[in-house]
């Protein structure tokens, strides 16, 4: 499908996962806290989300739902102190296939700089990774909620 006709869906999602973020790094980690799983309704599986507090350095990490794609699961973890986002990292994305590697070591550095940019879940979508912006911005989104409600941010 051209991007052109996924542009208008990604604009769409855009607008609905408007939120602040400050700090992102990017990283592959395996997490080894124990989820949930729970359907949504753009038929994607999303598993439920676990915060952190880390005492040494007195920020709090935050850890977003698990959303599937088409190619893998998305998760973003925040790092957040004095009620901004210091830190983001990217526990989970596809990497299974040579194609989403290339696409994701290009894209998912820009999301990141996106963030803590903007300070928001409002990133704008990387031309060929239109999957794994939809899963980042959802996880994203609540990272950032969970952050909220847990008076972090």
């Amino acid at each position: 499908m051209s991007i052109a006709r996924r542009l208008p869906f990604a604009l769409s999602l855009a607008a609905v996962t408007v939120s602040a973020v400050p700090g992102i790094a990017h990283g592959a980690t395996k997490s080894n806290k124990s989820t949930k799983s729970t359907k949504s309704t753009k038929s994607t599986k999303s598993t439920k989300k676990v915060s952190t507090t880390t005492p040494s350095s007195g920020s709090n990490t935050v850890l977003g739902s698990a959303v599937d794609t088409r190619w893998g699961p998305v998760q973003v973890q925040l790092s957040i102190a004095g009620h901004k986002v210091v830190g983001v990292k990217t526990p989970q994305y596809p990497n299974h296939k040579q194609r989403s590697q290339e696409i994701n070591t290009r894209a998912l550095p820009l999301y990141r700089d996106e963030v803590l940019t903007l300070q928001s879940a409002q990133i704008d979508v990387v031309s060929g990774a239109t999957d794994t912006w939809s899963g980042y911005a959802l996880s994203l989104q609540a990272a950032l909620d969970d952050a909220k409600a847990k008076g972090f941010m």
